[in-house]
């Protein structure tokens, strides 16, 4: 719902600096929830044609297309803005949900661990790919997930249970809990029904 609600804030930004050559959404009703699902992509459209390279209008369009289960053109949104802004994280997150939507595991585990190179502290990520792994029974993946989950979250008990066998390992693990040099929290990602989208303005971050 957090996500759902960052989604919602976020898709206005574009439309806003498209609304003085879009004629779909003019300044007046940006604010203002658009008709139809069909009105909000053919905005959303818009708006990545006339700047493909902006990443809030990246992000938005991928968003919007996933949520209508269009992931082949989702994704290659998605590909093409990495290639620009390899190091912005939502777009490997949105990349990583619809790869295990379309049940394509092996990308779906590169996708994540290439997140976790560039930003180790997603302990939710880790936390995610632990259990992944674990259920595919890849058990030496899940217990190193399981080491970045407790450098970052030293009191969670799902990743003890894998790492850890004995009441005496768990007293050998490091009471010290090191601090992420970001202070971004992750959630997974979710997708949002369109039709629900009311708009107030803020720009897509670096995250």
């Amino acid at each position: 719902m957090k996500l759902k609600k960052l989604f919602l804030v976020e898709i206005v930004f574009l439309l806003l600096i498209s609304c003085s050559t879009t004629s779909s959404v003019s300044q007046s009703s940006a604010l203002t929830p658009l008709e139809s699902k069909d009105e909000t992509l053919s905005a959303l459209i818009n708006a990545y044609n006339l700047n493909p390279d902006d990443k809030s209008t990246s992000y938005n369009l991928a968003f919007a297309l996933a949520s209508e289960k269009k992931f082949d053109k989702a994704l290659k949104i998605i590909d093409e803005a990495l290639s620009l802004h390899p190091q912005i994280v939502r777009f490997y997150t949105l990349k990583a949900y619809i790869l295990k939507e379309l049940f394509q595991y092996n990308e779906y585990e590169k996708t994540y661990e290439k997140l976790l190179e560039i930003d180790s502290a997603h302990s939710a990520v880790a936390l995610e790919l632990m259990n992944h792994y674990q259920n595919m029974f890849r058990y030496s993946d899940a217990k190193r997930m399981a080491s970045l989950v407790l450098k970052y979250d030293k009191d969670n008990q799902d990743a003890k249970d894998i790492l850890f066998k004995d009441d005496s390992s768990l007293n050998s693990l490091s009471q010290i809990k090191e601090d992420s040099k970001s202070n971004y929290t992750y959630s997974i990602p979710t997708i949002p029904d369109l039709s629900t989208i009311t708009f107030e303005p803020l720009p897509l971050t670096n995250r």
